[in-house]
């Protein structure tokens, strides 16, 4: 099998896990949506958890390569807490399996996350990290816990993105008699949320 085919099947693989969850994916559906047969499908890649495996390390993987790419050409704490944050949203944009995959994760408690999953993660987490670590040594910003800000950006950012279509449900309902402003659009939310987690970084 060519890497074409392969990539077909791992993009076919994303999409179901994304829609279905880990539990609710079927082979035979994702090797129905590449175009190839069940057997080709375990003897080209391997069983379904081979294949989570892949879509999670590739998925995740080329998020960690952007964002630590990104964060590493800036100089400035608040320039590089700004890439992070510029970049998981354009992830999350261009990615439209990156969200449900990682809040269905977080649900599920991780039961099957792979190691190699984790590590990508944990490359995600770094890039933040040092960023926030070396505007605390500074003095630019305030002694706080990395990890929670790293929560703050990626929870906000994944449950805006997952959470489109009950924005649209509420912004076109009339009837409802909580009516928040719902319609920002990505470059909005990227720009508002970055404020906000800059404007609690900074050492008063």
């Amino acid at each position: 099998m060519d890497q074409s085919t392969e990539q077909i099947i791992l993009e076919a693989a994303t999409a179901q896990f994304a829609a279905k969850g880990y539990g609710g994916a079927r082979v035979e559906e994702i090797a129905e949506a590449a175009g190839v047969n069940k057997a080709t499908l375990y003897y080209q890649i391997g069983d379904k958890a081979v294949l989570y495996g892949r879509v999670l390390e590739e998925l995740l993987g080329s998020v960690a390569d952007r964002i630590t790419a990104a964060v590493a050409a800036e100089q400035e704490p608040e320039q590089k807490v700004r890439a992070y944050v510029r970049e998981f949203a354009a992830c999350a944009r261009e990615r439209q399996s990156l969200a449900p995959i990682l809040m269905r994760e977080v649900a599920g408690g991780g039961a099957n996350l792979p190691d190699s999953a984790l590590i990508q993660m944990g490359r995600i987490v770094n890039a933040l990290d040092q960023a926030v670590r070396a505007g605390i040594a500074s003095g630019v910003f305030r002694d706080v816990n990395p990890f929670i800000a790293h929560m703050l950006v990626v929870g906000s950012l994944s449950f805006f993105n997952a959470g489109a279509p009950i924005r649209a449900r509420v912004a076109a309902s009339q009837g409802l008699a909580f009516q928040p402003e719902v319609n920002m659009n990505h470059d909005e939310m990227t720009a508002q949320l970055s404020a906000m987690v800059l404007g609690a970084f900074r050492n008063a």
